[in-house]
């Protein structure tokens, strides 16, 4: 152990082996002036513990850390900073210690909003968020806040900023702190996901440094080790274009409307239509644009082969984007996923031979209206990114510009735009990008185009950078799904191992698919499927904390499973119409799984009230409309589970008022759990999620309706 950290923390445990009641860490670290002092030692902490599937974690929380000497928003410009309190008593966690542990740096942000920092806890799915399972596995958690676009001071740059202000931070306290700053690994989900990637690609770049000087950063460096990036909505000057050339000819749309209150006061409606012609026009100026920035890229794939596109829009990056939806499927098959409902895949002797790739985008839907990013009437949540504190909104696409419908708009200036672009930054003269990437997109993502991440994924592996990239099958937008693979990865990278994980790393399969560029053979605003969004929780066994109130993760989504895995026990709260209940589930990759008895019994009073029949001998579940308060169940109600366990696919054929319905099915513990949205769906009932209460909703005067 470096002996300056070992003094360091020797001073620390005298000094602080209490919390220190009723003072903030705040006014810990304000000095006379009024300005806030950037040394670790001055601020308190509160011990801590969560227990773990039956393992207690002890930690010590040091929250609300402001992170700058002179913030503009401190309810966002604050840093939680957690630290298993084996590292106080010279102990190790399987092969880190206080000297050499990474430190594990999530963010909470989703649509370029303002987000205040996690905590580790349970996320919304039942599973444990990223946070306590990195400190589970023995790293240092500093989970930073930023500003948004909501707010006059949080237009762009400023999250970018706020993030590379944090890692300063955490580098310039390193000798008194534990855990190696050497070592930070990033992680975001969206637009999260985009910010964990510039900030990896432009580390310590002159570019950034008016601001952070503005702001009292600390004087230290910022670049990072690594890099975890979920369905990163970035490379947003090329993302109209981007968008149009994937999804152009595809007219009809599913649109997700998102208010833009704060982070913590998103609403969602989905709202379906037809392109106007005036938008078909628009699409197709869009998608024309394409082919020239991506040829300016000079990309090429893992074998050097150049990698381009027509005028047309066809070429060889098509075939590669094409390629990876091959392999990602092909992964699903080798997990036990039944693809045979896919008229679009053809697979022979157990291999996928072919993706018709006009007939995939069809099936993956388009999300949004041109121009998705950029829009010509500055509607966009990018358009408010981009503006001032003067104007709210503004262009930064000279396409849209030209075409803006609204008089007197204008466009953000050049050097703002060029800062929130990873692209820009990537292995340029000054900067530090970090040597290792992780980035996931999922095969139905429509949130933004495949070719945003396959750019990114593919420039910094052309640039002799470390990347693992894959397509995970069938998964919208949405992060944290695979947490078991992530910290097999991060260990990988950081030379450790992964200890203490309630999941074994190897029954955590999921089933994702795509192309390994030189990592190892391994695999928050987004549309949920049926819960929450952003930073999803890996099932990974029960957990409680006590000391304070944590924060949990605020997003789970749907992932395929391999044939047998690990599901997490839980209770969903559901407002059905103007009513709560709550279903005992078990959750698996995010997604809620429950039994039709259950689900018959909530309902029993509601215009959607149905019975049940199953037959054990042969698996078949018979669900029969009915009449309010006539329900009858097939007295299989589950227990109310306690405890994560083993899950197996069932081969369950399920029917609603005799039709045969697809309904994703496990077996756990002899009993057999429906997935809850597949439910919704054949029951024709709306399941939305609802992020203020952080509860499950379903109307069942409203018809279901599919969330991108």
């Amino acid at each position: 152990m470096n002996s300056k950290k070992w003094f360091a923390t020797l001073v620390m445990s005298s000094m602080l082996v209490m919390p220190l009641n009723g003072i903030t860490a705040e006014a810990a670290s304000t000095t006379a002036t009024g300005s806030y002092n950037l040394d670790f030692h001055t601020a308190s902490y509160t011990e801590k513990t969560a227990t773990l599937d039956g393992k207690t974690i002890k930690y010590r929380a040091y929250e609300k850390i402001v992170y700058v000497k002179h913030p503009v928003d401190t309810q966002y410009e604050i840093m939680n900073i957690y630290v298993p309190e084996q590292y106080y008593e010279g102990q190790s966690i399987g092969s880190y210690n206080a000297d050499n542990a990474p430190i594990f740096f999530p963010n909470a942000i989703g649509g370029y909003m303002p987000a205040e920092p996690d905590s580790p806890g349970q996320g919304m799915g039942g599973g444990d968020n990223a946070a306590l399972i990195a400190l589970a596995n023995g790293y240092v958690v500093a989970s930073p806040g930023a500003r948004g676009r909501t707010a006059t001071t949080g237009k762009a740059p400023a999250a970018i900023v706020d993030l590379k202000a944090a890692v300063r931070y955490l580098r310039y306290n390193d000798s008194v702190m534990p855990g190696d700053a050497d070592k930070i690994i990033s992680n975001g989900t969206s637009a999260g996901g985009a910010l964990s990637a510039l900030l990896g690609a432009s580390g310590n770049n002159a570019d950034y440094e008016p601001y952070l000087t503005e702001l009292g950063a600390a004087d230290a460096k910022d670049d990072i080790f690594a890099v975890s990036s979920y369905t990163p909505i970035t490379n947003l000057d090329q993302a109209n274009d981007a968008y149009e050339w994937q999804f152009n000819g595809i007219n009809t749309y599913s649109k997700l409307e998102i208010s833009t209150d704060t982070d913590y006061h998103i609403q969602r409606k989905t709202v379906q239509g037809t392109l106007t012609a005036d938008q078909i026009q628009v699409s197709n100026d869009l998608s024309a644009m394409f082919p020239a920035y991506l040829n300016s890229l000079n990309l090429k794939d893992a074998d050097g082969n150049a990698l381009t596109l027509n005028s047309d829009g066809t070429g060889s990056f098509r075939d590669y984007i094409q390629s990876l939806v091959i392999a990602s499927a092909q992964r699903a098959l080798d997990n036990g996923t039944d693809l045979s409902d896919k008229s679009w895949i053809t697979i022979s002797n157990g291999k996928v031979t072919d993706v018709n790739y006009d007939q995939y985008l069809a099936y993956l839907g388009r999300m949004k209206t041109p121009g998705a990013f950029d829009a010509l009437d500055l509607s966009a949540g990018e358009n408010q990114l981009f503006g001032t504190a003067t104007t709210d909104t503004k262009h930064f696409t000279q396409y849209a510009q030209d075409h803006s419908t609204v008089e007197g708009s204008s466009m953000a200036d050049a050097q703002t735009i060029k800062l929130m672009n990873p692209m820009n930054y990537i292995s340029t003269s000054g900067t530090d990008t970090a040597p290792n990437w992780r980035i996931r997109f999922g095969t139905k993502d429509s949130d933004t185009s495949t070719a945003v991440s396959a750019m990114l994924a593919l420039d910094l592996q052309n640039k002799g950078y470390n990347v693992d990239y894959a397509l995970p099958w069938d998964v919208p937008h949405s992060g944290d799904y695979d947490l078991g693979e992530l910290f097999t990865w991060m260990a990988g990278v950081a030379g450790g191992s992964t200890v203490n994980a309630t999941v074994p790393v190897a029954d955590q399969s999921t089933t994702t698919g795509g192309m390994n560029m030189g990592g190892g053979m391994t695999g928050k605003a987004g549309a949920p499927d049926d819960s929450g969004t952003d930073n999803t929780s890996a099932p990974s066994g029960t957990s409680t904390t006590t000391g304070s109130t944590t924060s949990p993760s605020s997003n789970t989504s749907t992932a395929p499973i391999s044939a047998t895995t690990t599901a997490t026990a839980g209770k969903a709260t559901v407002k059905i119409n103007s009513k709560t209940a709550t279903l005992a589930s078990y959750n698996i990759a995010g997604s809620h799984y429950v039994t039709a008895d259950d689900l018959a019994t909530a309902l029993q009073a509601t215009d959607k009230a149905f019975t049940v029949a199953a037959d054990s001998a042969t698996g078949s579940i018979s669900l029969t409309s009915t009449t309010a308060s006539s329900v009858s169940t097939s007295n299989t109600t589950s227990s109310n589970p306690t405890r994560s366990a083993k899950a197996s696919t069932a081969k369950a054929s399920v029917t609603v008022d005799g039709k045969q319905v697809q309904v994703t099915a496990y077996t756990i513990q002899g009993t057999t759990y429906l997935k809850l949205r597949d439910l919704a769906q054949a029951l024709d009932v709306n399941l939305s999620w609802q992020s203020v209460t952080r509860q499950l909703n379903i109307d069942t005067t409203t018809g279901y309706s599919a969330e991108q």
